[in-house]
């Protein structure tokens, strides 16, 4: 199985959302503070190792309206879990009530409608029908069917109340017809899937701690009981030669506790010993270590081997161990690894999930196109906000231009993060960003989110923005004059009727109010100064744009290089307008003192995001 889908309700930033998942590897990307980890933290809560409780979750994981008042008295969270679920065995302690289950409207008497407030809430109502206790094969049964069939829904719902503990159940529809599991035995939930959770800020004590219940622990265990399998007496003799060791070391203070304790308890005897080496715990006295260069406990290492660790110990407790669904979950694994490392973790993730496609899934919070690449346009989940509030997007994958948003992806991820991308034909890729900074000041475009990104040609740049369209995300464009002659059209069902070539002053206009800049002296280099021209002729012009940049960066005056810059200006200026505007703060950009600039273009046009 693997989550399909899931939604958050009065979660953190999240109201009422539905964010569609799917098989293999989820890659949440967007802006800081959109909401990416939030969902991570969810499935962890739904589906992590331990039952969820109320202590685990504080006032500021209710989700407070943008408009400001108390926060949300009930918040909830359910994943869908779809497949065919073959890998889960069914163990002697499986177990769950099951009951017939259809909300209604107590007033109207009409059925609720799922997901909703009124839905929610009935969720968190202890059960009133007439139940039945299902176990083993049956129960089983029971829930192939619905996620075969129908739907398959895991929850939890929680109130701001601190007396009142989380609830945690399954949903199940086969036939059109609800059906609520409860009284869910751990045996069960583990069963059906299990998931590991690697947080933004890494705690590896705690993730690979040696416990009953965490996934570590049932690997050590397992491990260390499959190891002494036919092995018995060599583990029974070292522990003794141990041991026997340990409490001669520790006999004078020893003997010192003892005549302490005698005068109150006669005859009582103290030793230390190494352990202890029962059948149930002999396998918690093991630690892990690694040498990469120094032998020393795992959490001495650095942080980025740490998630490298992890993540190759869930694995291998997947492999030897558990054969059910299981599911990675990620927050920013970039954090403490250089470029190579990213990529060597990027490719152990995508192993990990084609050695079973149907019954593991990684999901990622990210700010790495490195991991925006590893999940492509399928995997990709934009996380935006909305009325302060986050939102999910993905693509349209039966669009017409769906093949080149794939190839878009991944020539240049980095605009997935922009809240408005600047496209270009050629070398202004180099250019706009050296201009912005020396005619607004040092990281104009980046203080604002702005991307600029180099289209194969004119007539690719309505790929390019359906694309960005689809992701909300701004865009702005700059092309040469020929554009009105050979372009133009694929934004004629954008332009008003009329509007045409046969009028290049006037299309020019249309276009612009469309946010499309047509330099109008003809190509970049009808720009140039005559050094900038030598440049081209020594370099060609892909190379002179990419070196005159650089003197631009490294202080040398634009007038060296530009006669006119006011194509790229104007293309600069409408770029942050439009970031700003949908932000609600000032739309004028400041200039660094010494270089103003003419100041904001006025312009009435929105953003077609």
């Amino acid at each position: 199985m693997y989550i399909a889908a899931a939604r958050l309700y009065n979660f953190r930033s999240y109201r009422n959302e539905n964010v569609d998942l799917g098989q293999g590897i989820i890659v949440l990307a967007g802006p800081n503070n959109a909401g990416k980890s939030n969902l991570v933290v969810a499935l962890s809560l739904l589906f992590g190792e331990r039952y969820p409780r109320r202590d685990q979750l504080a006032v500021s994981d209710f989700h407070v309206p943008v408009e400001g008042g108390q926060p949300a008295t009930l918040l909830g969270i359910a994943g869908c879990l779809a497949g065919s679920g073959d890998g889960i065995v069914p163990g002697e302690d499986w177990g769950a009530y099951v009951e017939p289950w259809q909300p209604v409207d107590q007033e109207t008497g009409q059925v609720i409608e799922p997901w909703t407030d009124v839905w929610w809430a009935a969720l968190a109502e202890p059960p009133e029908g007439t139940r039945r206790w299902l176990r083993g094969d049956e129960l089983l049964q029971t829930i192939r069917s619905a996620s075969m069939e129908g739907e398959f829904w895991a929850y939890m719902v929680a109130s701001r109340d601190e007396s009142v503990e989380v609830d945690l159940g399954y949903l199940l529809r086969t036939n059109n017809q609800w059906q609520r599991l409860t009284r869910i035995r751990g045996a069960v939930r583990s069963g059906i899937m299990t998931a590991a959770h690697l947080p933004t800020f890494r705690s590896p004590t705690e993730t690979l701690r040696v416990t009953d219940w965490s996934w570590y622990g049932k690997l050590v265990r397992k491990l260390y009981q499959k190891g002494r399998i036919g092995r018995e007496g060599e583990f029974t003799q070292a522990e003794r030669q141990l041991s026997h060791l340990v409490e001669t070391s520790f006999q004078e203070p020893a003997s010192q506790v003892e005549e302490a304790l005698t005068p109150l308890i006669s005859g009582v005897k103290v030793r230390f010993q190494a352990g202890p080496y029962t059948l149930d715990d002999a396998h918690k006295g093991v630690s892990l270590f690694v040498d990469d260069g120094v032998d020393a406990p795992f959490d001495e290492k650095g942080a980025g081997l740490q998630a490298l660790l992890v993540v190759a110990l869930f694995r291998c407790y997947c492999d030897e161990f558990h054969q059910a669904s299981s599911v990675l979950l990620l927050e920013e694994p970039e954090n403490y690894l250089h470029p190579h490392g990213r990529r060597a973790l990027a490719a152990s993730l995508r192993r990990f999930v084609d050695e079973a496609p149907r019954r593991r899934q990684v999901v990622i919070s990210t700010h790495s196109e490195t991991f925006v690449k590893l999940g492509g346009l399928d995997g990709l989940r934009l996380i935006r906000k909305r009325d302060g509030a986050s939102l999910p997007l993905r693509v349209d994958a039966t669009h017409e231009h769906v093949s080149r948003w794939r190839q878009i992806l991944n020539a240049d991820p980095e605009c997935v993060f922009a809240d408005h991308v600047i496209l270009v034909e050629g070398g202004e890729v180099h250019l706009v960003p050296a201009l912005a900074n020396q005619v607004i000041g040092a990281g104009a475009l980046d203080r604002d989110n702005v991307s600029v990104v180099r289209v194969e040609g004119k007539e690719d740049f309505k790929k390019h923005v359906t694309f960005l369209e689809e992701l909300r995300i701004g865009w702005t464009i700059l092309t040469d004059r020929d554009f009105l002659n050979r372009g133009w059209e694929q934004f004629q069902d954008r332009l008003p009727v009329g509007a045409d070539a046969g009028n290049p002053q006037g299309l020019a206009q249309e276009l612009e109010r469309l946010g499309i800049f047509v330099n109008p002296r003809g190509c970049l280099e009808d720009l140039y100064t005559q050094q900038g021209h030598q440049y081209v002729k020594e370099h060609g012009k892909d190379r002179a744009a990419l070196l005159i940049a650089r003197e631009i960066e490294g202080g040398t005056p634009r007038e060296a290089f530009f006669k006119d810059i006011a194509p790229f200006r104007a293309t600069v200026e409408r770029a942050l307008r439009m970031v700003r505007e949908r932000r609600g703060g000032p739309t004028e950009a400041a200039a660094v003192p010494g270089q103003a600039e003419p100041g904001m273009a006025a312009s009435g046009e929105h953003d077609r995001a």
